[in-house]
């Protein structure tokens, strides 16, 4: 079951009047939207946790309100506000039907659910060992008397494109930032000790003409 925080009780109850019934409306509509979302405080603004990552978030201003869904682009079309998805919330005519707004939860829910980039890097890891390997078994075919050397620098320039194609694809996959999860360095890091281990296959495996 999800997790409340008196510390957003007393942040709603610090809130000014106008601003009272739309931030317990929005708690309302997170909770049914999502039922094991848990509370919590985040640069003294309420928050709302799944999975151990982020959700949504809310506050309240002098003069409005704002919500704001962690991957906001991916769950609202067309937002593109940086406080939030709604814009301006002075009223709770502002904001979309309860069922709209459930709808968003959930599938804000289902985001946050996801494997996260972190999961998926052993798959990205293994694709690219599998490209090397037939990149390095490819060049054997074709040209039994190819240097090992240019060899090395060929398959390491395979697996360095291939790692930046599967972990851009991987991170838009996720929602998340690239550049976050997987580095430039690891990227080459990887792509020469994939290159060494095809290499010493090539040698193995190659017959003299």
């Amino acid at each position: 079951m999800g997790r409340k925080d008196p510390r957003i009780d007393t942040y709603i109850a610090k809130s000014a009047d106008f601003a009272k019934p739309i931030l317990k409306h929005l708690r309302e509509i997170v909770h049914e939207g999502c039922p094991d979302v848990e509370e919590t405080l985040k640069w003294s603004m309420p928050h709302f946790d799944y999975h151990g990552g982020p959700l949504a978030g809310m506050a309240a201003f002098k003069e409005h309100c704002a919500l704001g869904f962690w991957k906001g682009s991916l769950i609202v079309p067309g937002s593109k506000e940086a406080m939030g998805q709604f814009g301006r919330i002075t009223r709770l005519a502002d904001l979309p039907s309860d069922r709209t707004l459930v709808g968003y939860v959930r599938k804000a829910a289902k985001l946050a659910s996801d494997p996260p980039m972190g999961s998926a890097e052993p798959i990205v890891w293994l694709s690219i060992v599998s490209i090397g390997t037939i990149g390095a078994m490819a060049a054997m075919l074709i040209d039994r008397e190819i240097s090992p050397l240019w060899t090395g620098f060929l398959m390491a320039a395979v697996d360095v494109v291939a790692a930046f194609a599967l972990a851009r694809f991987a991170l838009w996959r996720s929602g998340s930032r690239p550049g976050r999860s997987l580095q430039l360095g690891q990227l080459v890091s990887a792509g020469w000790c994939i290159n060494t281990a095809a290499l010493v296959l090539y040698m193995i495996l190659k017959v003299p003409a």
